[in-house]
């Protein structure tokens, strides 16, 4: 393997991890989970197989932090030698332009049950949540709510991570941001052990910032490392 420039912003395999992770988290949230469902499509041994796996499709999620995080952090480095600067608030314009129209907008849909679905129904803490993008803290809280929206939990995440990165990134120094990434390592596996310690279960652990931390520090790591050049097989 050798590694060359890449040119461009453009990351055309990048698109593929982003519809693998995609059909992943569809996959698992449209098959059921339960290992009696399958047993008529396969033997008996086999049917808690594929529902283990359809359960662990759900790790599409995992994907989509890391892949988050190595873009951002590739792009505002980029910015940082291009320009000499970060510029914090252009980007938070830049990504609330890409993320929140969408958002909103299904967010929006979801308030009002789905016709001929009656367990649909997002809870006022849920959609005060989803609204402030600390929904994920709600469903660690209280639960996932009987709604299309619970998947938007996710994005509350993101969104916090958004909005702390790019201005640890203006410490400019790598061996600073690789030291901090290999903190947000520890305090993941740090509090996912307290966590569960205290008895704490899905989706308290799932869907915590503080215990996804990892996924981040792991994409930033890649793209600190790698410091624009793709590696080239």
């Amino acid at each position: 393997m050798s590694s060359a420039p890449h040119a461009g912003t453009y990351r055309p395999e990048l698109d593929l991890l982003r519809l693998s992770a995609f059909l992943m988290v569809f996959v698992h949230h449209w098959l059921p989970h339960d290992p009696g469902v399958y047993s008529g499509v396969a033997t008996a041994p086999l049917a808690p197989f594929v529902a283990g796996l359809v359960v662990a499709l759900g790790r599409g999620v995992d994907l989509f932090f890391v892949l988050s995080a190595f873009l951002i952090t590739e792009l505002l480095r980029r910015e940082l030698r291009e320009t000499g600067a970060i510029h914090y608030r252009a980007f938070l314009t830049r990504r609330a332009l890409r993320i929140w129209p969408l958002y909103f907008v299904f967010l929006a849909l979801c308030v009002r049950p789905i016709p001929g679905v009656h367990s649909q129904s997002l809870t006022l803490p849920h959609l005060v949540g989803l609204l402030t993008f600390t929904g994920n803290w709600v469903v660690a809280v209280i639960g996932y709510p009987a709604s299309a929206a619970a998947v938007l939990w996710s994005v509350s995440v993101e969104e916090q991570f958004y909005l702390l990165w790019p201005a640890l990134l203006r410490l400019r120094e790598v061996a600073t941001l690789e030291r901090a990434c290999w903190i947000m390592i520890g305090v993941a596996l740090v509090v996912r052990v307290i966590l569960v310690m205290n008895g704490v279960r899905d989706p308290g652990i799932w869907v915590n910032s503080l215990a996804r931390l990892d996924l981040f520090a792991g994409g930033a790591l890649l793209a600190l490392r790698l410091n624009g050049v793709m590696p080239r097989f």
